[in-house]
């Protein structure tokens, strides 16, 4: 087995209760390790997930990186999203939101570092309002 965070997540029995029950198609954490390894991220950053469904991309960002991480989606639950941060140990860098990317963000503008996206840009992506 290599020396992957995805790997090493999965290794533990309880981390891989957690993304069997979470998956909403393919390994979103693999797919966000694979995405994070383009570019740099450090503790210090301010993340937006959009898009994260079940919260597997946001878990690795705070998991692997110490990243603070803004999980939104438009239909997964943030208050599930939440508890499972929380059993995790992790809820104090991830804050969930039910939010539409396709609407006005409630956010100022530059206050993220990065914003990530998993498996959803496709639903929202068209839209020039988002950047």
């Amino acid at each position: 087995m290599d020396d992957t965070f995805s790997n090493k997540f999965v290794a533990d029995e309880k981390n891989l209760a957690v993304l069997n029950e979470t998956m909403w198609g393919p390994n979103g954490i693999r797919q966000a390790e694979e995405l994070a390894s383009h570019f740099q991220i450090t503790r210090d950053m301010r993340i937006l997930d959009l898009g994260c469904g079940m919260g597997l991309s946001a878990m690795y960002l705070a998991q692997a990186h110490g990243a603070e991480v803004f999980a939104t989606d438009l239909y997964a639950d943030p208050t599930g999203n939440y508890e499972r941060f929380k059993s995790l140990g992790i809820a104090d860098k991830i804050v969930p939101m039910l939010l539409d990317a396709m609407q006005p963000l409630p956010f100022a503008k530059r206050y993220f570092d990065v914003i990530f996206s998993v498996g959803a840009y496709n639903i929202f992506g068209d839209n020039e309002e988002i950047f």
